[in-house]
């Protein structure tokens, strides 16, 4: 008989022992479902959180209101914010004019032709003791923009306005080749030097640009002083 009662007294501590291992893995899996519904609501607040837009100048924009959630959210925010402000600087910097130089823009190309009117002689008549004006005109014949420069061999008699500038394919500019009052010399040999390269279809073009190596061309005009 006590045999008996220390039998059923051993199976009663088992049964007890399975009783609670079953309620330590009831309780596991009810923290791990309570893990994985609060991750899934953090999914959906990250889902409906807005988006980087872009607005009509192609600049994206991030909601500054936008709410962080989470550290990871955090960084990922801030990275967010400097890759926009790095696009902002960017499309600033685009929207500024550059000085392009011949190296970057086919200056090594032979530039195309263009057309003077007049075409090989500059002529003034009497009197030298007045400033006069004589229109020239510059047409582009090739197939893509070209800068050019006026020159003489006599700055202190000719002056160019402007002196330097653009021409884009098919289109033309005008010269004003302009005398300062002088004494004139049968002996004069004065010239005027018209030289021109390839040129980026955009941009502004400074003086220096002609400074810079690059295949060039030039033509040499006459200036007549009729007395």
């Amino acid at each position: 008989m006590a045999k008996y009662r220390g039998t059923k007294r051993k199976n009663g501590n088992s049964q007890l022992q399975k009783i609670r291992a079953q309620n330590c893995i009831l309780a596991r899996a009810a923290r791990l479902g309570r893990l994985n519904r609060c991750s899934a609501d953090i999914e959906d607040v990250q889902m409906d959180a807005p988006e980087p837009q872009q607005n009509d100048e192609g600049v994206v924009v991030v909601p500054i209101n936008q709410p962080i959630h989470g550290g990871g959210a955090g960084g990922a925010a801030e990275e967010v914010q400097a890759q926009i402000q790095e696009n902002v600087a960017v499309k600033r910097e685009e929207l500024q004019e550059v000085v392009h130089t011949p190296n970057n823009d086919g200056g090594d190309t032979m530039p195309g032709q263009i057309q003077t009117t007049p075409e090989n002689i500059i002529t003034f008549n009497v009197s030298f003791d007045i400033s006069q004006t004589h229109i020239m005109k510059i047409q582009n014949l090739s197939d893509r923009r070209v800068a050019f420069k006026m020159m003489s061999n006599c700055p202190d008699r000719i002056e160019f306005y402007p002196l330097f500038g653009t021409v884009k394919q098919g289109e033309f500019t005008y010269i004003k080749v302009k005398t300062k009052p002088f004494q004139f010399d049968c002996n004069f040999g004065d010239r005027v030097f018209v030289t021109w390269n390839n040129a980026p279809r955009n941009g502004i073009i400074e003086e220096e640009w002609f400074m810079d190596r690059g295949t060039r061309s030039q033509k040499i005009m006459a200036v007549e002083y009729l007395s």
